[in-house]
């Protein structure tokens, strides 16, 4: 049959230790792999995270120009509105005052035609 193998106390003490040590060994090297692994993600998390904060002060240079220009442009027009409501006035005239204006023709002319007329029909006559 099978042989025993007898071991003193000393001797399992020492096969023990040992498995203890290579067990610890290959625990110590998978840890340093997994923080190896976990510093590289990191790493890459750190490089992105930088990518995009660039991107973003990029982005917002890029915005904070285009609000200088859009003030620029709004302040310009406000100033030609401010111009153009002190020139309206002095160029065109309005609608009441026309209706004025033309009432007051009307009536000269209506008269001016009464004129005519009645001159015409008293044969030149004034009366």
């Amino acid at each position: 049959m099978g042989s025993v193998i007898q071991l003193s106390t000393r001797e399992v003490l020492i096969l023990v230790s040992a498995f203890a040590g290579v067990v610890f060994t290959f625990g110590k090297l998978l840890l340093g792999q997994f923080e190896r692994r976990m510093q590289e993600r990191f790493d890459g998390m750190e490089k992105l995270r930088a990518a995009e904060k660039s991107a973003l002060r990029d982005q917002f240079e890029t915005l904070e120009s285009n609000l200088e220009d859009t003030t620029g442009r709004v302040t310009a027009v406000v100033q030609r509105v401010e111009q153009l409501r002190d020139e309206l006035p002095k160029q065109y005239v309005t609608r009441e005052d026309w209706i004025r204006f033309a009432t007051t023709q009307d009536a000269k002319l209506d008269r001016l035609m009464e004129l005519v007329l009645s001159m015409k029909f008293n044969g030149g006559n004034k009366s």
